[in-house]
Formats: structure tokens, C-alpha cells, sequence
């Protein structure tokens, strides 16, 4: 089975209901059979208050502060487990408003036992774009992507696929939100995905849209 090193959730500081009804719903599923329970967390609006957005050569930052937020949390917490760890090693990434299909603990433990070592990404949660792929093999339970994605709500990245992912960041100069410069980058890093997706997004109001979401995945 791949070993994770940690889990990491990225929140906000005002998001204190988020992370009371995240922890409620881990000890409820017994998450900690799985992955790693967070240690910590990653306060993404505390960390860049400072930050304003700022204009992204060639374009100004199009979307929200909250995207802003987000972008700048996943790439500092990849950056952060680049800089502590080592090849072979994994993390797992959350953001708050994560919610887990009662499968979540048998399927994960699943793809973990069949998935190769040395894989960039593995989604546990996200959006296919263009259909879902089909399933071929690894007893139905996950495949390579080969349309783009969206939704980083839970994803394990590799110490090699967190180094390219933030190579895809830091030279984006579009200004793009950071899950379509990783959902896109399927041809270039070797990414798999859940059958069907083990997480989703709790209901709520997006912090990066300011919309109320009702509770949903994206199978």
C-alpha cells in the first residue's frame, strides 16, 4: 500500500463550522483506517492576508480573492512538502468542505493496495469535464484521467508530482485558477482518478464563488 505521510487541509480562519462538521465526519467514517488525521491545518486566508491580486503577466487575476486564496494555499503546501520530504514519499490534500460517500474507506483502501507507486496525482474527489473515463482494470475502482478535470477537494500527490505541479504554477501566465492548471495537465503528468469519486463537497457557501453549493459529487 502507498504510504502517505500526512493529510493537510487547507481552510480559512472564519471557517470554523467547516472544520467542526470536517472532523465530525471523519471520526464518523473512521477516516484514520485510511490516511493520516490532520495534524494541523493550513490557514490559507491568515497566511496571504497580504496578498492582493495582482496582476499575473500577460492578464490581471480575473477571479475572486477567495481563488486568489486557494491558488496561493495549494501551492505553498506542495512547496512545503517538497521542501520536507523525499522521493517515494506522499501527501494528502484536502480542502474544508469535503464530504465522504459511505465507500470511501473500502474503495480507498482499495486503490491504494492496487495503485503503482510512482503516480503524480490520484483524485479522490473532483469533476470530470468531458465524461468519465471507462474504468479498465484495477478492479474498476480507479483510472488513468485522459480529459481534464476540476475540483481539488481531496488528492494525494507524489514528492515528483507535487515538484511538477508546481512547476505548472509557477509558470502559468494566464492567471488560471489552480485547479485548471492542474485538472488540464493530465498529458503531462500521470494522474488517476477514483470510480466513482470517494469525496465531495459538502453544502455550504463556496468560498472561492460566494455561491450556496448544496451537497454534491461528481460521478
Amino acid at each position: 500500500m502507498i504510504n502517505i505521510k500526512k493529510t493537510v487541509v487547507i481552510t480559512t480562519e472564519s471557517a470554523v463550522d467547516r472544520r467542526v462538521k470536517l472532523v465530525e465526519n471523519m471520526r464518523r467514517i473512521n477516516f484514520h483506517d485510511v490516511l493520516p488525521v490532520p495534524q494541523s491545518w493550513f490557514y490559507g486566508d491568515a497566511k496571504f492576508h497580504d496578498f492582493k491580486p495582482v496582476p499575473i503577466f500577460p492578464r490581471r487575476w480575473d477571479y475572486s480573492i477567495g481563488a486568489w486564496y486557494c491558488r496561493e494555499a495549494h501551492r505553498t503546501v506542495l512547496q512545503q512538502f517538497v521542501n520536507e520530504s523525499y522521493a517515494g514519499e506522499y501527501i494528502c490534500v484536502m480542502e474544508d468542505d469535503c464530504v465522504f460517500a459511505e465507500s470511501f474507506i473500502e474503495n480507498t483502501k482499495s486503490i491504494l493496495s492496487f495503485i503503482h507507486a510512482g503516480f503524480d496525482v490520484l483524485m479522490l474527489g473532483g469533476q470530470h469535464l468531458r465524461g468519465q473515463p471507462a474504468a479498465r482494470d484495477f478492479r474498476q475502482l480507479f483510472c488513468r484521467i485522459n480529459n481534464p478535470v476540476n475540483r481539488l477537494h481531496c488528492y494525494i500527490v507524489s514528492f515528483e508530482g507535487a515538484k511538477k505541479c508546481l512547476r505548472l504554477i509557477e509558470s502559468d501566465i494566464l492567471g488560471l485558477q489552480v485547479d485548471d492548471i492542474i485538472g488540464y495537465a493530465y498529458p503531462q503528468l500521470e494522474m488517476f482518478a477514483a470510480i466513482p469519486f470517494v469525496v465531495g463537497q459538502s453544502s455550504g457557501v463556496s468560498q472561492t464563488s460566494g455561491c450556496t453549493v448544496m451537497e454534491r459529487f461528481w460521478n
